[in-house]
């Protein structure tokens, strides 16, 4: 499978998010600043891009925002050619959550297997990142946007 791009997120009801929208800029998808004051929702958008893509071993401790019945965390990638939606309802231990990943041919039949192919080794563990020298930080980043800059080194 080719290299896949997010191009949207869509979280409703998500944690502290009401309703958030997010559609990278066509110049530069690689890298995304996610900026904003103290609770804003920067964290709440992360959970929600990391429930979406991990899985319900990622939910948070309450990920329904408190007043709503549930929360859909929508992700699009390529352009909508797929789209990623899980819905988390009920609280505690009653948590549910469910997937539906739609490609080009419709709905995939092992969505979360689908996901955790595409998805391993994309993302890096920010405690182990902390821990690495200056130098190696440089590379894992410059690996994780694929950007290389040999020519520039040089």
């Amino acid at each position: 499978m080719s290299k896949l791009e997010i191009t949207a997120i869509d979280a409703r009801n998500f944690k502290r998010l009401d309703e958030v929208r997010v559609e990278p800029g066509d110049g530069n998808r690689h890298l995304l600043l996610i900026a904003g004051n103290n609770t804003a929702g920067k964290s709440s958008l992360m959970d929600a891009l990391t429930v979406v893509l991990g899985g319900k071993d990622a939910l948070p401790a309450d990920p329904v925002r408190h007043g709503a019945d549930k929360a859909v965390v929508t992700v699009e990638l390529d352009g909508g050619r797929y789209t990623i939606t899980r819905t988390v309802s009920g609280r505690g231990k009653d948590i549910k959550t469910s997937l539906r990943v739609v490609g080009p041919d419709g709905p995939i039949a092992a969505p979360q297997t689908w996901l955790d192919g595409i998805v391993a080794g994309r993302f890096l563990d920010p405690v182990a990142f902390l821990h690495l020298s200056a130098k190696d930080q440089r590379q894992v980043l410059l690996e994780l946007v694929g950007v290389d800059v040999d020519a520039i080194d040089a």
